[in-house]
């Protein structure tokens, strides 16, 4: 498993353009980013400043059973954080 993530590390750091399509709402579920969290200085930033500027829990609303993660308005902001730290992390291991 681990050796996979370096393989495509290695990959995108060699390509000159690079897109990427993160899910969409219906994809959300409890746990999501939960090993970025756990393993990345970035995400657990970045998740401290969005609940910060959102007034919104994100560790409590991705990491705990709760019913707002479902509802849009939640949700929404949810991937959009999720999908960000991926990016983040992956820009910043291609460095």
């Amino acid at each position: 498993h681990k050796n996979t993530k370096y393989k495509i590390y290695n990959k995108v750091k060699n390509m000159k353009k690079v897109a990427f399509i993160f899910p969409g709402q219906g994809s959300q579920t409890i746990g999501m980013g939960k090993d970025f969290f756990e393993n990345s200085d970035i995400a657990k930033e970045m998740i401290s400043k969005a609940s910060q500027r959102l007034d919104i829990d994100f560790e409590k609303l991705l990491f705990e059973e709760n019913e707002n993660l479902g509802k849009t308005e939640f949700t929404q902001p949810a991937i959009l954080l999720v999908s960000s730290i991926a990016s983040a992390i992956l820009k910043e291991k291609c460095n």
